[in-house]
């Protein structure tokens, strides 16, 4: 188990979910 793995997976998940949601509503 990789903590540096399960981190970046999170971090990358919760950038995808901000960025969709502001840029995403404006489609």
């Amino acid at each position: 188990m990789d903590l540096l793995g399960i981190v970046a997976c999170g971090i990358l998940g919760y950038l995808k979910v901000t960025r969709r949601f502001p840029s995403g509503h404006r489609s």
